[in-house]
This record gives structure tokens, sequence and C-alpha cells, in this order.
């Protein structure tokens, strides 16, 4: 199976696009002004997105309000809207009332226990992330507690994964049909925000996407 792999918090146009060379699915643009890694500026955005090569763009965000949803749906730069936070539902509803192309993904954030089918909104998600307690820190959560679940839903392993740990995700998850990849983010960076070509590279062999 194709891993997938989305580099999350990218902030400048010209590292984008040296990582776009390494052709990840995706690339994630934090739109939450709280996180180290916040892109306030949209020409800034849009020269990320023209240097995302054949990569599409997904924009982060948690508990947006109208107006930001309405500027994301807009721009015609993001393929889907990644959205944290106890808003979810009507994030969710107002992308889906507003664009017909963006894919609406849920952030679960996975504690000591989980029981899937309880959170997982599966009437707006198109895929679903599942991420540590503090999303952007770089602090894995328990994969186990995920790994013998049922989940019916496609989804991607977020929080503290690395060219050290990618390959055990993998290990541990390939056998669940609906398991698409990994959310990597500071652990292949040089600085908050400038991801490190070598480290994002280490994590694409150690899955299998290169030699």
């Amino acid at each position: 199976m194709k891993i997938a792999i989305k580099v999350c918090g990218v902030t400048d146009s010209a590292n984008v696009g040296r990582i776009a060379a390494l052709k990840p699915d995706y690339f994630g643009v934090i739109l939450v002004e709280s996180s180290p890694r916040f892109v306030s500026d949209i020409g800034v955005v849009k020269a990320i997105h023209s240097s995302c090569g054949e990569s599409q763009l997904v924009a982060v965000v948690k508990d947006p309000d109208t107006k930001l949803l309405s500027v994301i749906c807009s721009l015609k730069c993001f393929s889907a809207v990644q959205i944290h936070g106890i808003k979810y539902r009507e994030s969710a509803e107002y992308v889906k009332a507003h664009s017909t192309s963006l894919q609406v993904w849920q952030v679960i954030s996975v504690g000591k226990e989980a029981t899937i089918d309880e959170v997982i909104d599966y009437k707006s998600a198109d895929k679903v992330v599942f991420d540590g307690e503090s999303p952007g820190s770089g602090i894995p959560f328990n994969w186990r507690v995920l790994s013998q679940q049922n989940i019916s839903i496609p989804f991607l392993i977020a929080g503290g994964i690395g060219p050290e740990n990618s390959r055990a995700v993998v290990e541990m998850f390939k056998k669940h049909e609906n398991f698409e990849g990994l959310d990597i983010n500071s652990r292949v960076e040089s600085s908050p925000g400038i991801k490190n070509s070598s480290l994002v590279a280490d994590v694409m062999v150690a899955v299998g996407r290169m030699v």
C-alpha cells in the first residue's frame, strides 16, 4: 500500500518548494493564532500554494469563525479543511454548505482511552486525523489505544512522528483497511514552520515511499 504523507505546519513558500520535490501528498497550513506555525497572510498562503507542486494544501483550523471559513472556501488554494476543537460540527456544516470541492477532516485528540464511534462525526467527516492531546508538541500518543479498533473512515495518524518511529506506526496500522498514512510536523523541522528536507526524506524512505 502507498502510505500518504502530510507535512503540516509549513510557513515558507521556498521551503515548501524544496519539500515538494519529495512529493508528499499534502501540506498543512496552520491558521490558528496560538500556533508557532501560524500563517496570517493570505499572500503567503497563495505563495505556498504556488510552490506545493502536485501536493494538495490543507487548511488547519481550530474553532474557526465564519469569516475565516469564508476566506478558506473562497481562496481556491485548499483541497481540505482540517478542523480541531469543539465547534467541529458547525464548522463542518458551514464548509459543506459553502464549498463543493473542500473535504472536511475531523481531528480527534486521543488520550489514554478512545471510543472512536462516539466521537467521529460520520455525517460530515471525509477523513479523520488522530493526534495527541497537545498537537504540535512533538509528543506521540499511545497508538495502541487505536490499533485494535475498527475505524470505518479514512484516517491519518499524527503526533510526534519522525524518522525514528514512522515505520513503527505504519506497521501497527497497515492492516487497517482505512489507514491512509502519517501527518508529520515538529519532528521534521529545522525550526518552527521550516521543514528539514533530509528528515522528511528519511520518513519517506522509512515508510517505503522512497529508496
